[in-house]
């Protein structure tokens, strides 16, 4: 099964700079259990819309330190 995340309010927090933004671990945890169990995972994500600037960088390396597989 595929399952698809938006970034931004569904596993970190919003209101606040990108740097800041703080993991929800539990929705994280789930994430990743859903992954173990050999579903597909995609995530989406609306930063630099407005900015026209590339957050794919940035996003992935919040991602990986966060524990997002």
């Amino acid at each position: 099964m595929k399952y698809c995340f938006d970034i931004d309010g569904t596993i970190c927090s919003t209101g606040c700079e990108y740097k800041d933004a703080k993991p929800y671990i539990e929705v994280i945890v789930r994430i990743n259990e859903l992954y173990d169990e050999g579903h597909h995972i995609q995530f989406f994500s609306s930063r630099g819309t407005a900015s026209d600037k590339d957050w794919f960088k940035f996003t992935k390396n919040q991602l990986d330190n966060w524990g997002v597989k």
